[in-house]
């Protein structure tokens, strides 16, 4: 029952965003199935954020064997789900997660943003992080990734409606994803 200005999410850690005494390490979520409907059933706002975001202070996480499908039967549109994958760290602490082996299927329409996002501001970026060996399938791009942070993506396999991502300034096409060292393989 989303809407009315809230959104959800399946697993969420939650950090500060100021205080890096407090956090989370080498936490591991793998083999969850995330199945079915998560439009808004009410109210004209609020959404899914991810089926696993991740948030803050958190370091190391090994995010792996996992699978997700949004249903959508409602066949209502608009920027209903943020991604099946969200991270975020804060200025100081956060980052080198590990995302693999997991497989996660969108709509193939309007509803779905991304397969991953990775931070929303300029200090809140997860350094570091490997993104390998993933499906990710029916999303208008796969990865969100505002601030061009130090990664590593290579052998995924990809379908999208629009791009295959956005990176640091604008939405990239396959060979200028592959030009910046993406999923090469």
């Amino acid at each position: 029952q989303i809407g009315g200005g809230v959104h959800g999410d399946g697993i969420h850690t939650w950090g500060q965003t100021t205080d890096s005494s407090q956090y989370i390490t080498n936490m591991k979520i793998y083999n969850n199935l995330f199945y079915g409907d998560f439009s808004r059933s009410f109210g004209t706002d609020g959404a899914m954020t991810a089926f696993i975001y991740v948030s803050d202070a958190t370091e190391g996480a090994q995010i792996y064997n996992n699978v997700g499908y949004f249903d959508n039967n409602t066949n209502s549109s608009g920027n209903l789900f943020e991604a099946m994958i969200s991270l975020r760290a804060n200025a100081t602490r956060g980052g080198y997660h590990h995302i693999y082996n997991n497989t996660f299927v969108g709509t193939g329409n309007e509803d779905m943003s991304a397969a991953i996002s990775m931070g929303d501001g300029p200090n809140n970026d997860p350094v570091g992080t490997t993104i390998k060996n993933n499906i990710f399938s029916g999303m208008r791009y796969i990865y969100y990734i505002p601030y061009g942070q130090s990664l590593n993506i290579d052998n995924n396999l990809v379908s999208f409606t629009n791009a295959v991502g956005y990176y640091s300034n604008g939405f990239k096409d396959w060979p200028q994803w592959q030009v910046l060292g993406f999923d090469v393989n």
